[in-house]
């Protein structure tokens, strides 16, 4: 049976699998054997990983997506805590979207 596996995490997921790829120093202890963690958690099943307070993109994979979502422009400063409602609003149609089996926080 395959799952549909949901990651959300801090960070921009993309810029640390090329800084793997491309075999330059990790920038903190321990990204390397967190990205292949990951990346083995996932390698047989659909998934969707999403990056917060990172540049947006979404990439394909062959058995999942890769999406980066930063953190709402405001047209003004706006009283309370609206942006994190507009960003967490964007994150639950993404997942609803994707429809997981299973989900975990990194």
């Amino acid at each position: 049976m395959s799952l549909r596996i949901v990651s959300i995490q801090h960070g921009d997921y993309r810029e640390a699998l090329q800084i793997i790829a491309s075999g330059q120093a990790e920038p903190y202890f321990g990204m390397k054997y967190s990205v292949d963690l990951l990346e083995k958690f996932v390698e047989d099943d659909q998934h969707l990983i999403i990056s917060l307070t990172t540049v947006p993109y979404s990439i394909r994979r062959e058995r999942g997506e890769l999406v980066g979502m930063p953190e709402p422009k405001l047209p003004r400063p706006i009283p309370g805590r609206v942006a994190e409602f507009l960003l967490a609003r964007r994150i639950l149609k993404k997942i609803r979207e994707f429809r997981p089996s299973r989900s975990s926080t990194v």
